[in-house]
């Protein structure tokens, strides 16, 4: 296989993490795309590929990028965006940008090399999110451009078999530069984390591993799929964060009050409410469906105010 590898967005947690993979496994025609030269550049240096400083948000980034390479044999567009705002705030401006970003550039992205692509039997890596297939408040920005980005890879899949590959990485929220505002308030980063079963946030390095494997010929025969490295939140957490809000959800303090409500760190979720039980007299009859009730409201309310 002749040709570059490209790797969009080469500064961001997972574009810098699949190009030091992509060097450990010993390949070394890849090809490094930024807009930012100073961070671009250090990657450069540490890992020895070449580089182009480009945005992919400005008119013509794709001829920009052609002045520096010619043949390509893989594409991973590993750029994207965490565009949060309920619906009465969002702006046609807001879905516009969000929608360049994620999808327009990335169509412009794979029709500038796809001749290239098609002669050397290439692959495509795109980029969704987990909020494209599940439900989240505040998430109709982001979810719509992902959402169209899976759409794309099935599409085009069909379209280039059997000359290219296109596949689509689906994380959930991973540490990186983009996620910081959320992260850096580390209640809400814990509390993010345990909504995951496997209770922990992303890694670049985690995404990256599979594209790594969608890029090169270890995937051969796979192509149009949707894979989501997002620590089980699309299948598992609704059961799995459930039961276990459920076991907490009830407290029992002998003598001293029955709780209704947990509180996990950072959501903001609110005990519903405190029974002093100290004295008999004023001790209050609960029927155990009332707090079941008040329990499920707890959960419901949890669930919709959680950002991922």
């Amino acid at each position: 296989m002749s040709g570059k590898f490209l790797i969009f967005g080469a500064t961001g947690s997972i574009g810098s993490s699949l190009a030091k993979q992509l060097k450990n496994a010993g390949i070394s025609n890849v090809h490094l795309i930024a807009r930012n030269e100073n961070e671009v550049k250090n990657i450069s240096t540490n890992l020895g590929f070449n580089y182009s400083v480009a945005d992919v948000l400005k008119d013509g980034f794709v001829e920009k990028i052609k002045k520096d390479i010619d043949e390509v044999c893989g594409i991973a567009y590993c750029v994207g965006s965490i565009d949060l705002k309920p619906l009465r705030m969002a702006t046609e401006q807001d879905f516009n940008k969000c929608m360049k970003l994620n999808l327009y550039s990335a169509v412009d992205a794979i029709k500038g090399f796809q001749e290239s692509l098609k002669k050397n039997k290439g692959s495509v890596v795109l980029f969704s999110t987990v909020a494209a297939q599940r439900g989240f408040t505040n998430h109709s920005i982001i979810a719509s451009a992902k959402a169209a980005v899976e759409g794309l890879t099935v599409s085009l899949a069909a379209e280039f078999a059997p000359n290219i590959r296109v596949n689509c990485v689906a994380p959930s929220l991973t540490n990186s530069k983009i996620a910081q505002p959320m992260l850096k308030n580390k209640a809400l980063a814990e509390g993010i984390a345990k909504a995951h079963p496997l209770k922990r946030l992303g890694e670049g390095k985690d995404s990256a591993a599979l594209a790594k494997f969608l890029l090169t010929e270890d995937s051969s025969w796979v192509t149009g799929q949707i894979i989501a490295v997002d620590g089980g939140r699309s299948k598992l957490s609704w059961s799995i964060y459930f039961c276990d809000l459920l076991k907490h959800s009830i407290v029992f303090l002998s003598k001293q009050a029955i709780v209704i409500g947990p509180t996990p760190p950072g959501t903001g979720v609110k005990a519903f409410a405190t029974f002093d039980t100290s004295s008999k007299a004023t001790s209050p009859t609960i029927p155990f469906s009332i707090l079941l009730i008040q329990t499920s409201i707890t959960i419901a309310s949890f669930f919709t105010q959680s950002p991922f």
